[in-house]
């Protein structure tokens, strides 16, 4: 377990999110789910995002954040919380473990989106990324050999890396619906690697 000067030294990374308190509900929401669908992660309360310490009453907070995990967050999200202190002021820490049965879903009024963590912002994870979470929970085994169509898909990654969904739906000459099925299955076979960011989504062998 981190120690407070290791944290703030580290920053907001795709493990650390800082707020200064926890009046922005849904940011907060949005971050414990992407953590929950990614990897983990760690929420302090009580820092600005330059990591200067503002500190915060972390019993009015944790009770912010139960309510959070329970009325924003479907399934609810299961934490561990501590206090942690540099001088007199008090932070609070939220460590959120990585889900087993993804997708956790953000929930509130109309909406219903699901979100990742990838560096320091929280993305909407796209279909493919949907689609990857049930075929794992359904059957991610990978078979012995694959098939034509599976070569073909790999075969145009191998030769065009970083090849973003559109390119992939342009260039390969089967149904969008095809193209998108093998990915999520080399994916979950450990064969491509996809990176989601602001502006999209790449597709890459896995070294």
């Amino acid at each position: 377990m981190k120690i407070l000067s290791e944290i703030l030294l580290d920053g907001e990374n795709q493990y650390q999110a800082f707020f200064e308190n926890t009046n922005d509900q849904e940011e907060i929401a949005k971050t414990l789910i992407a953590f929950s669908n990614s990897e983990g992660g760690v929420l302090l309360v009580g820092l600005k995002k330059n990591g200067k310490i503002t500190g915060i009453n972390p019993e009015f907070e944790n009770e912010c954040i139960s309510h959070i995990t329970k009325e924003c967050c479907s399934p609810k999200i299961e934490y561990n919380s501590r206090v942690l202190q540099l001088e007199y002021r008090l932070l609070l820490e939220i460590c959120v473990p990585p889900y087993n049965s993804k997708p956790v879903r953000f929930i509130n009024n109309s909406k219903n989106e699901i979100y990742i963590r990838t560096k320091k912002s929280n993305l909407k994870a796209n279909k493919i990324q949907e689609n990857v979470w049930k075929y794992k929970n359904i059957n991610g085994l990978r078979p012995n050999q694959l098939l034509n169509d599976d070569e073909v898909v790999l075969n145009f990654i191998i030769s065009n890396p970083k090849s973003s969904l559109t390119k992939l739906h342009k260039n390969i000459e089967y149904p969008i619906d095809t193209v998108d099925y093998i990915l999520v299955r080399l994916i979950c076979w450990d064969i491509i690697q996809m990176e989601l960011s602001e502006l999209g989504c790449e597709f890459s062998l896995i070294n």
